[in-house]
Formats: C-alpha cells, sequence, structure tokens
C-alpha cells in the first residue's frame, strides 16, 4: 500500500512513503466481527 502525505502548502514535491499492514478479522460473536489492523512486524526479532 502507498500512502500519499499531501503537505499543508501546496508545494511540489509530493512525498510518497511505502507501507504494510496486517489485517485479521475476527469473529466474536455469530454475525459479528472484529476487524484489526496493525504494523507491527511479529516475525522480527531485537
Amino acid at each position: 500500500m502507498t500512502f500519499r502525505h499531501v503537505p499543508i502548502q501546496k508545494t511540489p514535491p509530493n512525498q510518497f512513503y511505502e507501507l504494510h499492514f496486517r489485517m485479521v478479522r475476527l469473529e466474536i460473536k455469530p454475525g459479528f466481527f472484529e476487524t484489526l489492523v496493525t504494523n507491527t512486524d511479529y516475525l522480527q526479532k531485537n
């Protein structure tokens, strides 16, 4: 996904940032869903 930063002032050049998201949709009870979005990399080791 690419995010375009729109500055307050109209000055070129526009800046683009590449963003990575993980999305999970959970059924919390029959017919009701919760959607979680995160950009945390759980596989990265410190």
